[in-house]
């Protein structure tokens, strides 16, 4: 597949991508935005037809609340039957001064009954609305009140009347009343009937689309009121009714009625224990989702073809001057080193055609260079070291002493001199060591064997013993390093640390430990000290590998040594020093840990 198919199709999938993932993005929030202001418009609907409700049925819970309370009334129900008379005068003064006052007030209250459990009962009604009822006939429907009167709630509020059962354009509020003397035991029932096209007021200003309807339902699942008034009275569908009273929390829900899927949201009033319904079908809340749809589908098309066209100019802008360089660079197959000129967009096209001419200008004189010059420079380099290692040991190397100083031992046995003897034995032994040129590397006991018979001539040069404290455990005597390193520095610090003469607090550590990379051997002591100018000038000459001041008068110096062990193992590998005037000084050799 060619640069130009690919780039394109690359655009394209970029394009694509986002355009699908910003269109499901924003498809899905303003579904998820609909949905939530769809609830919003059913809650507020459903909250104000509470809130009015409860209104309504607070005043009214007022006024019958002051009724059961009434003295009156409570008389009224304590009656003895023997008295007729006063039974008489009492019904006559509820009737015309508690009674008629209330209806005349309230223009949807119907009628206002009060049965007791004595059998005898007072009512008032409004002239023309309800029939005359002999009141010894009401007594009769006291049991069925009392049935259908709700212990858990003070009031009762029932969309039929007992009484009036085939009238459908009433409702009722009822509750049992106690009498005076007595405050444990019911005497009775107070009941009062209600136009439902007065309460009905309450709800005409609902609107919830075409199809959408409101309607309350009571505890028993019937209809108190519904926006179709045929359908007051009836029974809630049995399906409905345990969804409605199921669904508590606060919220929509999707229930289905005559095979419709509805969007409902419901709300139980304060008092009376009526659940108020709003619902709406789902396919009038969905419907602003198909005008999102189209308008969705249409811009993304739009914005495709779009797409399609940038791409194809985006991919042979890119693509057309890098066929010019392309087509350029293949002379270079046949030796044809010839400049590529610029084409003045100053973009990376023209940064690399740039570049590709000034490799071209040059490679030819540099390609034998490159071979030539790196194996020149390897084997100078390998040669170098050679020469500056073997010029490094021949410091110490003195091969003719080594005979000398065993005729002075056998001399120093016959004239029996022990001193002599143990000085030159060590003194040999140092001189064979160090004559073993094909020797770079040994171990940490050779070392420290070799600082052993260094401090047995120079215990006789200071005219007293001295020990050197080892604390390198037993499982590193046999690492390997460089030969000619430890004594050096042993040696340096009885030059330049204890200027003024060896005393007994005088004392010199040798340690050593194992990192995971890194075998470290430290020489320290508690001496003079370098001063602070000293060792950065000394540290600067470690840096610097200035072998030309490394040597003195007394042997190997510590640049000797630091350099040595770059030879053998690399340049990060060598000595670190620090040290702090009138305190001591610690030199660390830092050497390779070998791999297991």
């Amino acid at each position: 597949m060619k640069l130009f198919q690919r780039t394109f199709i690359y655009f394209i999938t970029v394009v694509l991508l986002s355009l699908l993932l910003s269109t499901f993005i924003i498809y899905r929030q303003s579904t998820k935005a609909l949905m939530r202001e769809s609830d919003i418009q059913l809650e507020q609907t459903i909250n104000n037809a509470v809130h009015h409700t409860n209104l309504f049925l607070e005043a009214y819970e007022r006024s019958f609340v002051s009724l059961l309370v009434s003295y009156d009334l409570k008389k009224y129900v304590d009656l003895s039957l023997q008295d007729e008379y006063e039974y008489y005068e009492t019904s006559s003064f509820i009737r015309d001064y508690v009674f008629k006052p209330i209806l005349v007030r309230n223009p949807e209250v119907v009628s206002i009954y009060l049965l007791g459990e004595h059998g005898k009962a007072v009512y008032a009604s409004l002239q023309g609305v309800q029939s005359a009822i002999d009141e010894r006939e009401l007594h009769q429907y006291l049991p069925e009140l009392n049935r259908l009167i709700s212990q858990e709630s003070l009031l009762t509020i029932s969309s039929q009347s007992v009484i009036h059962p085939n009238n459908k354009g009433l409702f009722t509020i009822s509750a049992n009343i106690k009498g005076v003397n007595s405050t444990a035991d019911n005497k009775g029932v107070l009941l009062l009937e209600l136009r439902s096209n007065e309460m009905s007021k309450l709800w005409e200003g609902i609107d919830i689309g075409e199809r959408g309807y409101f309607f309350i339902m009571d505890s028993f699942g019937k209809i108190v009121y519904h926006q179709k008034p045929e359908l007051v009275g009836t029974e809630v569908e049995p399906d409905l009714k345990p969804t409605i009273l199921d669904k508590m929390q606060p919220g929509s829900f999707t229930q289905e009625v005559d095979g419709v899927p509805y969007v409902m949201i419901q709300r139980e009033t304060v008092n009376g224990g009526w659940h108020l319904v709003v619902a709406k079908p789902l396919q009038e809340v969905n419907r602003p989702l198909s005008s999102i749809q189209k308008t969705t589908a249409a811009v993304s098309l739009l914005s495709l073809a779009i797409a399609l066209w940038l791409s194809h100019l985006f991919s042979k802008s890119i693509v057309r001057p890098i066929h010019f360089l392309r087509n350029s660079m293949k002379l270079t197959d046949y030796r044809k080193w010839k400049a590529i000129p610029l084409t003045n967009r100053h973009d990376e096209i023209d940064e690399l055609t740039h570049s590709y001419n000034k490799m071209t200008s040059h490679i030819s004189a540099l390609i034998e260079q490159v071979y030539e010059g790196e194996l020149k420079h390897k084997e100078v380099q390998l040669e170098r070291q050679r020469a500056e290692f073997q010029a490094l040991q021949l410091q110490i190397n003195p091969h003719f002493l080594y005979n000398t100083l065993e005729t002075i031992v056998c001399y120093a046995i016959v004239q029996e001199s022990e001193e002599i003897s143990d000085i030159v034995k060590a003194m040999a032994y140092m001189m064979r060591y160090s004559v073993q040129t094909n020797l770079e590397e040994v171990t940490m006991v050779n070392e420290l064997k070799h600082v052993l018979n260094y401090m047995v001539i120079l215990e006789h040069r200071i005219g007293r013993p001295f020990e050197i404290n080892v604390t390198v455990p037993p499982e590193l005597l046999l690492m390997r390093m460089v030969r000619l390193t430890l004594q050096p520095l042993v040696e340096n610090i009885f030059q330049h640390a204890f200027p003024n003469g060896v005393s007994e607090h005088h004392a010199i550590t040798i340690g050593g430990v194992k990192t995971e990379d890194a075998f470290i051997v430290v020489v320290e002591d508690n001496g003079h000290g370098i001063a602070p100018d000293v060792l950065e000038s000394l540290r600067e000459k470690l840096r610097n590998e200035r072998l030309q001041e490394s040597a003195s008068h007394t042997g190997i110096g510590l640049l000797n040594v630091h350099r040595r062990i770059q030879l053998v193992f690399g340049d990060e590998y060598g000595l670190r020093i620090d040290s702090e005037e009138g305190f001591g000084t610690k030199v660390t050799m830092v050497m390779p840990c070998p791999e297991r």
